[in-house]
């Protein structure tokens, strides 16, 4: 393993070390939003159904708003399925299992780094020994056969430093790059479970508004409030 490898080796790491710090914070913001998403919709559909209960006194369109609060929750249960614990809604899956997965990442280019460091130090160590064998054998030094002994030692903690590092280094790359793979579809997959259920929900009631008149029973509620006088035109 030459200097071009550990450099290689070095900018790789960096470059991997950067883009899961840029997307940890990207995931850590989405996660900031979809709560806030959560919260802004839960409270919406306790508007709703104070509307289609309390306040709204055309039946028709407590039909609307009953189904409305029905729609909006039914998606933000996607988001945050609070009464099944079991079931990993879409915060879950960004807070257990995909900001953990890329702090796992983070920990591996750790390890990586100190396997890097421990073989470039056990190859200079072994270089400075192999350089000293060859002058002890050029001057007939008798102090060659400890000198020798010592750089066999030498050798053998870079053969398993690099042993190590080549080991982790593999495992790291392949653990990255399925990791990767996973997260995404993962990603993906509670985004279009989301998106499914809000096409689904939104159309139905967008059509049950679309189809719904509540004409006569307003002229009829109004001619009440105004004790039977005619709407004025």
């Amino acid at each position: 393993m030459n200097s071009v490898q550990h450099d290689t080796i070095k900018a790789n790491l960096d470059y991997d070390e950067q883009t899961i710090k840029e997307l940890k914070g990207h995931f850590t913001a989405i996660i900031d939003v979809e709560r806030k998403r959560y919260n802004v919709y839960n409270e919406l559909c306790k508007t709703l159904e104070q509307m289609q209960k309390e306040r709204e006194k055309i039946f028709k369109l407590k039909e609307i708003y009953m189904e409305l609060g029905k729609a909006f929750f039914n998606v933000i249960q996607k988001l945050k399925k609070d009464d099944d614990p079991s079931d990993f809604g879409f915060l879950k899956l960004l807070e257990k299992r995909i900001i953990p997965s890329l702090n796992g990442h983070l920990d591996q280019i750790k390890q990586v780094r100190q396997n890097l460091q421990q073989y470039i130090l056990k190859n200079t160590l072994e270089n400075e020994w192999n350089e000293k064998r060859a002058i002890a054998k050029s001057k007939n030094d008798e102090k060659l056969q400890k000198i020798e002994r010592t750089h066999d030692e030498a050798k053998r903690d870079k053969h398993f430093a690099s042993s190590t590092l080549s080991q982790n280094y593999q495992t790291y790359v392949n653990d990255k790059n399925q990791e990767m793979k996973s997260m995404f579809k993962h990603f993906l997959n509670g985004l279009l479970d989301i998106c499914a259920t809000g096409l689904t929900e939104y159309a139905k009631v967008a059509q049950k508004i679309h189809y719904t008149s509540e004409k006569k029973e307003t002229e009829e509620f109004i001619a009440k409030m105004l004790g039977n006088q005619k709407q004025k035109k």
